[in-house]
């Protein structure tokens, strides 16, 4: 029987996992009522929703019930079809938010193309992101067993110990599905950054504004920069202490137990990301705000309609 930390350690990760869905679904829902944002790059939030979402319904509460039983009660199969979508859609999250972050950069830098881009332009890209986060893990979960004969998955776990069996592997994926895109995320970022400032310096105005207009500039640089900083800092934050313990773990098997629950919280640390970026991205956005008022009981509507959130740009 579980003790009471272990009880209370799985009642958090389920308020993880409930947050995770309840946040994702809503993001959802609104987009589902709204016609119009399938017209802008909220698509892109959307999908990143959706992807959050599998996380917050099956990845989650899965590895819960694992805990509380203490083993994998399902077959071998089901698990790697467990371990393929919570990798898949991990990915996933993370190359949705890079498309959210190159549509800003084209809506500032380039908004010609950006214009230009069809939501069928938009699809196409989603389904290559798709494409890839499954690539990315998938052949792997699926094959390494039959390529290499040895099983990737533990006897009555469910966990790919891919750190275990390839050194080169684990560094060649943490690049692909860390570095890169936060490489990414702060190029982009940082050119969403300089080119709005530069747009805002731009702005005429008058001599008697003057004062205005500089006291406007700061706070429209302080804000810029936070909303920047916070959308890159939650996703190094969430993500860099699984991919650093991947490394080291597959480096040095004995400096990390890959099966203790220190190793289960950099997971849930990960995962957090899905319950978070709700609320960076999709609620920052005036069209989705819009949304999640005309779903609220009419008494709650008032304050969520008139209320200003920090909005990334």
């Amino acid at each position: 029987m579980a003790g009471p930390g272990m009880i209370v350690l799985n009642t958090f990760f389920s308020c993880i996992s409930a947050v995770t869905i309840a946040g994702n679904v809503l993001a959802i829902a609104v987009f589902a009522k709204d016609g119009k944002l399938r017209c802008t790059g909220d698509v892109y939030i959307l999908n990143l929703a959706v992807a959050d979402l599998m996380v917050g319904a099956i990845s989650m509460p899965f590895t819960i019930v694992e805990n509380i039983v203490g083993y994998w009660p399902l077959s071998q199969t089901l698990c790697k079809a467990w371990l393929l979508v919570d990798f898949t859609a991990c990915s996933e999250s993370v190359l949705s938010m890079v498309l959210i972050s190159f549509d800003r950069y084209l809506q500032i830098v380039k908004p010609h193309e950006h214009r230009a881009k069809t939501f069928r332009m938009k699809l196409a890209l989603i389904a290559c992101t798709w494409i890839l986060a499954f690539l990315m893990y998938g052949p792997a979960i699926i094959l390494w067993d039959v390529l290499t004969g040895v099983s990737p998955i533990m006897v009555n776990r469910c966990e790919a110990d891919f750190p275990l069996r390839s050194a080169a592997y684990t560094f060649t994926m943490s690049f692909l599905e860390f570095v890169v895109p936060l490489a990414l995320l702060s190029y982009l970022y940082a050119q969403v950054y300089c080119h709005a400032i530069r747009w805002f310096r731009r702005r005429p105005s008058s001599t008697d504004s003057r004062g205005i207009q500089t006291e406007l500039a700061k706070l429209f640089h302080r804000r810029l920069a936070v909303n920047l900083t916070v959308l890159l800092l939650v996703f190094f934050v969430c993500w860099c202490p699984y991919m650093v313990g991947t490394m080291i773990l597959s480096q040095c098997v004995s400096c990390i137990d890959y099966y203790s629950m220190g190793f289960t919280a950099l997971d849930w640390l990960l995962w957090a990301n899905s319950a978070i970026n709700p609320f960076l991205y999709a609620f920052c956005s005036p069209r989705f705000r819009e949304g999640v008022s005309r779903l609220l009981p009419t008494c709650c509507r008032t304050q969520t309609a008139g209320h200003i959130s920090p909005q990334p740009v």
